[in-house]
């Protein structure tokens, strides 16, 4: 595709424990810290570990790389699928990862920072998917929320993960925000509501439409220069609990984790084809269940309105069908 990275252009492979350290320092930036199997920090650098056999052989790859491969093998089959009333909208790779880029380039165009969070508070949606892997191409860092928390949960999120841009689902959604002092949320410059009717007015608030056209300005080769500079050893995504003992728990993800389990099993993923599944899981926590972000990037992907009842947390949600399972076996 024209607006595609070729594998010659893919970012360079992040370090792992089978290289030479030593040799790795030197052409590392002199403020940088050699990567650790951990980290604390959202633009740090993690060690990857890798088999010399099986899946974990295979060289990491950045979420865009995994992605826009995909896309090469893939790109005329059917990526996302979503049922509006009685008829059903898919997007084909090709559609998807335009889509995705399209958001990018919008979510630049707002300000994002590397590194900085795109927040995504509601449930699963074809807007959901685009905004998150949108966030992510622009070297920004996905932070789902869950739909159930509170304002104050909203807000700790909101500045933990250093939130940029806001994407909301609808009014009631907004009016949670909204209801945050402005002086409390710093780092925020943008939301986008995704779910029509927009009821407010105001210069930082946009429609999903009228945000997916702000970045017709921002150059291919701007958002290209960004997708180039990211490592599969760097974070992409931030989980956060609900936060119903405290205030919500935030874990890192890299790209290679991402990618990672985006693999089929033993199979390469050279070999792999396309898969059928289908999502309705809470948004908020998208990422630490089973229909999480890979099959979003490999897949044909059936989005459906969460499950979840009104007040319960994903864990809740989990546990009752772990029991139904049990239930079903005995």
């Amino acid at each position: 595709m024209k607006n595609g990275l070729s594998r010659s252009q893919k970012a360079k492979s992040p370090m792992t424990r089978e290289e030479n350290v030593t040799d790795s320092q030197i052409n590392m930036n002199k403020n940088k810290v050699t990567p650790r199997l951990w980290t604390i920090h959202r633009d740090g650098e993690v060690l990857l570990r890798l088999s010399k056999h099986g899946p974990g052989h295979e060289t990491p790859l950045t979420i865009p790389e995994f992605f826009r491969e995909s896309v090469s093998r893939f790109g005329m089959y059917p990526a996302l699928a979503t049922k509006n009333s009685e008829h059903w909208e898919v997007l084909n790779f090709n559609q998807y990862y335009e889509a995705c880029r399209k958001a990018a380039r919008a979510l630049i165009k707002l300000g994002l920072q590397r590194f900085h969070g795109v927040g995504i508070l509601g449930f699963n949606s074809v807007e959901w998917l685009i905004a998150s892997l949108g966030a992510i191409l622009a070297g920004g860092l996905c932070v789902g929320i869950y739909a159930t928390n509170s304002a104050d949960a909203c807000q700790y999120v909101i500045t933990n993960a250093k939130v940029n841009v806001l994407l909301v689902e609808n009014d009631l959604q907004l009016q949670k925000i909204l209801s945050i002092p402005q002086s409390r949320m710093e780092t925020l410059k943008a939301i986008i509501q995704y779910k029509l009717p927009v009821k407010e007015s105001n210069n930082n608030l946009y429609s999903w439409n009228d945000f997916m056209e702000l970045g017709n300005s921002i150059p291919d080769s701007q958002l290209d220069q960004i997708i180039e500079s990211q490592r599969a050893n760097q974070c992409a995504v931030i989980i956060y609990t609900s936060g119903t003992l405290g205030n919500p728990k935030g874990v890192m993800l890299s790209h290679d984790n991402v990618s990672a389990v985006s693999a089929d099993g033993d199979e390469p993923r050279s070999t792999q084809s396309p898969c059928i599944w289908a999502s309705a899981p809470p948004s908020g926590s998208c990422y630490s269940c089973p229909t999480g972000m890979g099959w979003h990037l490999g897949v044909w992907h059936t989005v459906a309105p969460s499950p979840v009842k009104h007040g319960e947390s994903w864990e809740e949600f989990q546990e009752g069908t772990i029991v139904q399972g049990r239930r079903s076996r005995t």
